[in-house]
């Protein structure tokens, strides 16, 4: 409780995997902390086998929650930057808990990149867990918030044409910022303002962007696996835009939907690219 207690928001996953196989023994024996951060007197680390939040409760900090979520657990994540009058990011997990439903955890802004927690997350739940790599984590850079490529990323994003080359969107998210896997591609993108649904070929991946500048953004996926149905509904008279939505087996994320304006994306065109994914997994 001393050690958790220091200011330090930067933690070395060695030092926390001694500590938890030490006095407070909460790891098994063949598990390893891969990815740790800390924020005040609470610290949220990755190991090989799940993702643990110790919560240090009450005044004296006597009280301590050590949550864990295996990784096979979950069934979707977002990973959200801090904005210009915010001051943390966001992470989110999605775990099959319906008492549950969603785990909630800010971090603070400098102090943890979210897009290697991003990247880390999408290797245990899209990737093979045996592939090289899968379990080494990824290091966190102190300062880069996940702003590598960013600002190119949004820039590009924020320009009015809907309808959009799903080899382009590939390339930048390959790149800047780096948020698909090596083996992962983007098939099909539809896009609304400044916000994104991509089809790739392991996830839905849905890019929010947030506030008025615009450097929020929310990155939020859900594996193919964990979508079970789709709908599509053209314009009234009144409305412009069409709407959609993919419909998961997620207890805290049940509909991941969009609108698609009025004239510019073909809803056919958009049923057919989520056809082609959802139908050719229940088969």
């Amino acid at each position: 409780l001393s050690w958790l207690g220091q200011d330090a928001t930067q933690i070395d996953p060695e030092e926390l995997d001694r500590q938890l196989h030490g006095d407070s023994r909460m790891l098994r024996v063949d598990e390893k902390v891969v990815m740790a951060f800390k924020v005040g007197r609470d610290t949220t680390c990755f190991t090989t086998k799940r993702a643990l939040f110790i919560d240090v409760q009450g005044w004296t900090g006597s009280k301590v929650e050590y949550k864990s979520i295996p990784y096979k657990a979950l069934r979707a994540f977002s990973v959200e930057s801090a904005g210009s009058w915010d001051r943390d990011s966001e992470l989110k997990l999605y775990p099959k808990t319906y008492w549950m439903p969603v785990v909630v955890q800010d971090l603070r802004k400098g102090k943890a990149d979210i897009i290697a927690i991003q990247n880390f997350l999408s290797q245990k739940l899209l990737g093979d867990s045996n592939i090289a790599g899968a379990d080494q984590g990824v290091a966190v850079a102190v300062g880069a918030a996940g702003s590598v490529g960013v600002d190119g990323f949004l820039s590009w994003l924020g320009g009015d044409a809907c309808a959009v080359d799903a080899a382009e969107v590939d390339r930048q998210l390959h790149s800047a910022p780096c948020i698909l896997m090596a083996d992962e591609k983007a098939e099909s993108a539809f896009k609304v303002g400044r916000d994104m649904l991509v089809l790739t070929t392991k996830r839905v991946l849905r890019i929010d962007v947030q506030g008025w500048t615009g450097n929020k953004v929310e990155y939020k996926s859900v594996p193919l696996k964990h979508c079970s149905a789709f709908n599509v509904q053209s314009p009234g008279m009144l409305d412009f835009d069409a709407e959609s939505g993919i419909f998961t087996d997620v207890p805290g994320w049940s509909c991941c939907g969009t609108d698609l304006r009025k004239g510019r994306v073909d809803i056919f065109a958009f049923e057919a690219a989520v056809a082609a994914k959802i139908l050719q997994k229940s088969i």
